[in-house]
């Protein structure tokens, strides 16, 4: 909307600026701090630019605390790691891991009965005979991946447990839609 009085609006700034605008504090503010008083000398010690315990401008450079390994050094550890040979693994350590690979497979093999036939249900020697053949053949990796494998199973087993219903749900779409279901 134009302003009414055409005089006014010549006599204003053509282009205000809002940041530089004046406003007055209100009558409870705190008064700003001082500006302290610059004298026209050298000042008599340097200022630091940031305190010397912290690394920055005014400190020097961190040195670093350990020196970067050299590709011998690397080469020459991963050999003795190897002559070593993998740390010796529990027998609490190993019947944890047999019971979690027989438990999967359980897991598995019900998923398979439920869409294969009964014929594919494992019993529970078959599955004990899996999870420790399975355990013994990760036991020398079981240092690394020791945590891992209730993971492992957990995630194999949320799977066979949810995958069917995923799969319901799929062929109920493809129910509703009129296109045949997908074998």
């Amino acid at each position: 909307m134009a302003p009414r009085n055409r005089s006014l609006a010549l006599d204003a700034d053509p282009s205000p600026n809002p940041f530089t605008e004046q406003v007055a504090a209100p009558a409870d503010a705190e008064a700003p701090p001082p500006v302290p008083e610059l004298g026209t000398g050298a000042p008599s010690d340097p200022i630091p630019l940031a305190p010397s315990s912290e690394p920055g401008l005014g400190a020097p450079p961190a040195k670093r605390k350990h020196q970067r390994r050299t590709k011998a050094q690397m080469a020459a550890d991963a050999a003795a790691e190897v002559s070593q040979g993998p740390p010796p693994v529990s027998e609490e350590d190993l019947a944890r891991t047999v019971a979690a690979f027989a438990v999967t497979f359980r897991a598995l093999s019900g998923a398979l009965a439920k869409r294969r036939g009964e014929h594919w249900l494992l019993t529970d020697e078959e599955t004990g005979t899996l999870g420790q053949a399975w355990a013994n053949a990760v036991a020398p990796y079981l240092h690394k991946v020791g945590p891992a494998v209730p993971w492992i199973s957990a995630a194999v087993i949320t799977w066979s447990v949810f995958q069917p219903r995923i799969e319901a749900d799929a062929k109920k779409k493809e129910l509703a839609a009129g296109t045949p279901a997908a074998q």
